[in-house]
C-alpha cells in the first residue's frame, strides 16, 4: 500500500514553486490529482489530472483551472476535509483584487490534501 504525502507546507510549496519557475506547480497538480482520485475512490469520480487539465485550461481560456479546483476541493470536502469549493473559487477569483486571495486559497488546498492524505494513510 502506497504511503500518500501528508506533510507538505504552503511555504515549502510556495518556495519550491519560485524556485523551480513554476515546475514543481505543475508536479503539484499531478500529484493532487493523483492522490485524490486514490485517497477518495470511494465516491466513485475521477479527477483528471494535468495534461487534461492543462489542455481544457488552454481551450476555455483559463475558465476550466477553476472548475478543476472546485471539483477537487468538494472531493476532498466529502472526504472529510474542512474545505468548501465556492469558498476556493471566491478566493481565487474575488481575492486577486487584494492580491493574497489565489495564495489563501492554496494555503486551504493544500491542508485539505494533507487532511485527506492523511486519513488515506490511517485507514488503509
Amino acid at each position: 500500500m502506497e504511503k500518500l504525502n501528508s506533510q507538505r507546507s504552503f511555504i515549502g510549496v510556495l518556495l519550491l514553486n519560485i524556485i523551480t519557475f513554476g515546475i514543481y506547480g505543475c508536479y503539484l497538480v499531478y500529484a493532487m490529482a493523483r492522490e485524490v482520485n486514490l485517497s477518495c475512490a470511494a465516491d466513485g469520480k475521477k479527477t483528471n489530472g494535468l495534461i487534461v487539465m492543462f489542455l481544457l485550461s488552454i481551450i476555455t481560456f483559463g475558465i476550466y483551472s477553476f472548475i478543476w479546483l472546485f471539483q477537487i476541493s468538494n472531493r476532498m470536502k466529502n472526504a472529510g476535509a474542512n474545505i468548501d469549493g465556492g469558498n476556493i473559487l471566491l478566493w481565487n477569483i474575488l481575492g486577486s483584487f487584494i492580491i493574497v486571495g489565489p495564495f489563501i486559497a492554496m494555503y486551504k488546498i493544500i491542508n485539505a490534501l494533507n487532511f485527506v492524505n492523511d486519513h488515506y494513510n490511517t485507514s488503509h
